[in-house]
């Protein structure tokens, strides 16, 4: 069986006309540059276990294949507060609770410069 070989997430692509714009937005939400080609057309971004590949190619800026991009959290109020703050385009206006999970679950979405969309995520 396939998922005998696999042990989780390895990266997640995300094409972009701009790589240097899209390496300032991840890196201001905390992403730490791994790997990166020389011509730097292509950058490996990690986020404790959450890694991010972001290469130079043709985007059609909408929210496409990968509808969102899922970061657990520990405080979402204050991650909210930061992003809001920060300036971030907000997609969700506030903190949105769900019944998800056993005690449920808490998040709001951002935009990134690719109509990207970038979930934080607090299980309750």
């Amino acid at each position: 069986m396939i998922q005998s070989y696999c042990t989780g997430l390895q990266h997640i692509g995300i094409p972009t006309r701009d790589v240097a714009s899209t390496v300032r937005f991840y890196q201001g939400l905390g992403f730490e540059t791994t790997w990166q080609t020389e011509k730097g057309d292509v950058v490996f971004l990690a986020l404790k276990g959450l890694t991010i590949e972001t290469y130079l190619g043709d985007t059609n800026p909408r929210t496409g294949a990968i509808d969102h991009i899922t970061i657990n959290v520990t405080d979402i109020g204050k991650v909210f507060a930061e992003a809001k703050a920060a300036g971030y385009k907000l997609i969700d206006q506030d903190v949105i609770t769900l019944p998800f999970f056993d005690k449920g679950c808490s998040y709001f979405m951002i935009e990134g410069p690719n109509k990207e969309r970038v979930e934080f995520n607090q299980i309750l």
